[in-house]
């Protein structure tokens, strides 16, 4: 691991947000709504913030180590209130770890984000 982190896909799209010519900047009724100056340092802000929590990740094995050390970064860079502990769900099979809650107003869910172990390889079957 280790080096710049992306995101991508719809959600994050790195060329729209980037602060010196993102496409973003380009379009003038968002320029002018917007605050550039504030924009840059919140974004440099956040990749320094993710790029620390990339490094802490270095050379570690377990799931709670992805909770410590990216999706509470997460948490504070996007304002996210995560549950305390990890929801079950019952399935066919039994019960299963559903993630960690990002709430909303009134605690309700919106959607469980589920750790996994930083050098999870994605490639291979389950």
């Amino acid at each position: 691991m280790g080096g710049a982190v992306r995101f991508f896909g719809p959600a994050f799209p790195e060329d729209f947000f980037e602060p010196a010519d993102g496409l973003l900047w380009q379009d003038r009724r968002w320029r002018d709504r917007l605050r550039p100056y504030e924009a840059k340092r919140y974004f440099f802000k956040a990749s320094r913030s993710i790029s620390r929590a990339v490094d802490e990740l270095t050379g570690r094995q377990q799931a709670r180590s992805t909770f410590r050390h990216m999706l509470l970064t997460l948490k504070d860079l996007l304002g996210w209130n995560v549950g305390d502990k990890p929801e079950r769900v019952e399935m066919e099979v039994g019960t299963e770890e559903a993630g960690y809650p990002i709430l909303v107003d009134g605690g309700e869910p919106l959607l469980f984000v589920r750790c996994l172990p930083p050098e999870t390889d994605f490639d291979s079957p389950p």
